[in-house]
This record gives C-alpha cells, structure tokens and sequence, in this order.
C-alpha cells in the first residue's frame, strides 16, 4: 500500500491499494473493495477512484488508486457560560469541612 497525505493544505489522501488474493504471511487479510471502502467512510469523502490497475505485489488480482478528502466535522463549542454554571454548581456541593483540628479544608457535603 502506497500511502501519501497532504493533511495541511487540503485534508486530501492518496492510496495505491492491492486488492485481493490469497493471505501471505505479511497480510494474512488482503482488502477486498467492501474492506477498504468501510475502513474509509467515516472519516473521508472518496473524490476520485481507478479500480483494475496492475497490483503492486506478485499473487494479487489489482489495485485501486484512490483520492479522498477529509470529511469536515463541526467541532463542539465551548460555551463558557456552561462552564461557569458547571463549576458554580460543583462548589456549592462543596462544603468546608474540619480536618481533625489542623484547619479547614474543602469536601463534600
């Protein structure tokens, strides 16, 4: 497999795929198609793919040539003002506390 990202500048991915064939010792589990397809969905939309080229290794039937690009994802915001209510709220379940006569320290009520 023949893998070449260019994540800075447009989340783009390059693969050169070999499909198929019987296990060998060093890829006991070739990629069918379905494989790698499923591997990719998640994460990349494919923009272009070529499907019957010469394999790269000897004892596969081919190879794919696939170009994807990063899918974009909203990230979750922060809201800062769920924050201060979160923390707000976890201090005032915390009340002041003897801790055998040395001060006060901080615990749950």
């Amino acid at each position: 497999m023949v893998c070449m990202p260019d994540f800075k500048n447009h989340q783009m991915l390059f693969l050169s795929v070999d499909i198929a064939g019987a296990p060998t010792p060093d890829e006991p589990s070739p990629f069918t198609r379905e494989s790698l397809s499923s591997l990719l969905q998640d994460h990349f939309e494919i923009v272009s793919e070529r499907e019957g080229q010469p394999p790269h290794d000897e004892g596969r039937d081919c190879s794919i040539r696939i170009l994807a690009q990063k899918k974009v994802r909203a990230t979750p915001v922060l809201s800062e003002k769920q924050i201060l209510e979160a923390y707000e709220t976890h201090i005032s379940q915390t009340v002041p506390v003897m801790d055998g006569g040395c001060g006060f320290t901080r615990g749950r009520q």
